[in-house]
């Protein structure tokens, strides 16, 4: 009798729903580990945070320097939260998490649409709580996680059941009018959700007046959209000083999809679309590379393909439009140059991915017919597996820029003052963190840059910057005239300009004293002589 009453208050804490809530606890559980870590800001984040630290709400909403771009809403509730928890990384950080933790708790709702397919859910959940590039992003001074936000809500606010239908439309109208101001991807986001409510109106009413009533409210909703839209742009994208910066930074870095088969780019464009919507659950191709990576990369295409041939198999036209159209114009948008196809800026996406990949599993668990077999139920366990993988890996670092600077600090305190010279990779970092006093103002930080940042600071002539960041024209003479104890404090992710440092200075017969070199942080203080 024990054993038996053992067994049914085992399987009904492994039910389905139980199972759900777990993952979501899990998810929550884990992003709060990687904010409580407090990783050093990288590059683009230190940036966008100098803009915000030292600018007014008013000054946010112009032109950001350092050739940053946000969506001027996200950079006012960034200010908000940064002046409630000052000189601190928390504060800068906190908004993109409660971004994380929402759009978990609107892809649940969202996923469990999918008519209780518990297996569907479940795999969906465990993809998104274990994605490593999402766990990122919902803990960086960046808009990615913002993005993946508005998406799910306006997705929710759709699909959602309402006893007035007129409260879906109000919703909408709101919703929409303010995710202009949020999120830079809004207009992808907002088009497919006209396009979705379209062919509900003009495919699935067929009472007439029904159908006008709609499509009136409808019309006063995408009206309140596009005036949104106009003034947006208006005020925040006509006249942008970086835009041809960013069209020039992007063209080099194969952002913009090319559709010519015969363009020599045309297979490098074929691998961004594809690694940028599946690596991004890997965290720029975290931990396979090569082949592994690609076995990867067709294993979830082929899912993906399979769940797109399952929803078209139960004549779901109207989840193809949701899950897979918002891909197709931003593919669009990235072949016409408006905006680049890239991993981070189709993070949105995510989700969606992973539901038709989800649907892909199951569309193959009901061909093949698992669910006949015993064992078919004890695969519950491979959630569970992966969890496990995931909590060894955490926190995820990038470049601890923070963590040299207190190595270098500490090391300057036990003896004499000592020049810091810095790669261009930690200058804005630790710009960020002699402003908010997390390093001493006695340590002098010279920029050793193998490009000037005065000019990426003040210059509005595209072609300088991007000239000036070749690396086959890296200027390093200042390391002739160093005299005395200087750091150099380079980066494991430019090897090709710190190697060429530190053999001129072995040639120079500088000698080495001491040395740092963790997570992607290396530096060496030499002794120049005099």
């Amino acid at each position: 009798m024990n054993k038996i009453l053992y067994s049914a208050r085992l399987k009904s804490l492994a039910n389905e729903k139980n199972i759900l809530r777990l993952l979501i606890i899990y998810g929550v559980a884990i992003s709060l580990v990687q904010f409580l870590a407090n990783r050093s800001l990288w590059i683009d984040e230190a940036m966008v945070s100098l803009n915000i630290i030292h600018r007014s709400p008013a000054e946010l909403l112009k032109p950001l320097n350092y050739a940053q771009s946000a969506p001027p809403l996200f950079l006012i509730v960034e200010k908000l939260f940064s002046t409630l928890i000052p000189n601190s990384e928390y504060g800068l950080r906190l908004f993109p998490m409660l971004c994380f933790w929402m759009t978990l708790f609107l892809f649940v709702r969202i996923a469990r649409k999918q008519r209780n397919i518990y297996a569907v859910c479940i795999i969906a959940l465990t993809l998104f709580v274990t994605s490593r590039s999402f766990l990122r992003y919902s803990n960086e001074v960046k808009q990615y996680m913002t993005d993946a936000l508005v998406f799910m809500s306006i997705l929710w606010i759709i699909v959602k059941d309402y006893k007035n239908e007129q409260m879906k439309y109000w919703s909408l109208g709101i919703a929409g009018f303010i995710a202009i101001y949020l999120s830079n991807v809004a207009p992808v986001i907002l088009a497919t959700s006209g396009i979705y409510l379209c062919y509900k109106l003009f495919f699935n009413c067929d009472n007439s007046a029904e159908r006008n009533r709609k499509l009136w409210s409808l019309s006063l909703v995408f009206l309140s959209w596009m005036v949104s839209a106009l003034i947006y742009y208006w005020f925040f994208v006509h006249g942008n000083p970086w835009k041809d910066t960013m069209m020039l930074w992007w063209g080099r870095e194969n952002g913009f999809f090319i559709v010519n088969p015969f363009d020599e780019k045309f297979a490098d464009s074929i691998t961004n679309v594809l690694s940028s919507m599946f690596s991004v659950y890997f965290l720029l191709y975290w931990p396979f590379i090569g082949i592994k990576l690609w076995s990867v990369i067709c294993v979830l295409s082929v899912l993906y393909i399979s769940g797109i041939i399952r929803i078209i198999k139960y004549k779901k036209t109207d989840l193809l439009i949701l899950y897979c159209l918002p891909l197709i114009l931003h593919l669009t948008m990235s072949a016409l140059h408006f905006y680049p196809f890239a991993h981070r800026l189709v993070l949105y996406t995510f989700p969606c991915t992973i539901l038709v990949c989800s649907l892909g599993i199951q569309h193959i668990i009901e061909i093949i017919n698992l669910s006949k077999y015993k064992w078919f139920p004890y695969l519950y366990v491979i959630p569970f597996l992966i969890l496990a993988y995931t909590t060894t890996k955490l926190p995820i670092k990038y470049i601890e820029t923070k963590a040299g600077l207190k190595y270098i600090e500490n090391a300057t305190n036990k003896t004499e003052n000592a020049n810091v010279y810095m790669l261009h990779l930690h200058q804005f970092q630790c710009r960020y963190y002699i402003d908010t006093k997390h390093v001493s103002e006695r340590i002098k930080f010279i920029n050793s840059s193998d490009f000037e940042v005065p000019s990426l600071m003040l210059s509005h002539l595209p072609h300088k910057w991007i000239k000036a960041t070749d690396k086959s024209n890296v200027e390093i003479g200042w390391i002739y005239d160093c005299k005395g104890k200087n750091w150099f404090m380079l980066s494991n992710n430019d090897p090709a300009s710190s190697a060429k440092i530190l053999h001129i200075a072995d040639s120079l017969g500088y000698k080495k004293l001491d040395e740092y070199d963790n997570s992607g942080v290396r530096a060496y203080l030499y002794d120049c002589g005099e």
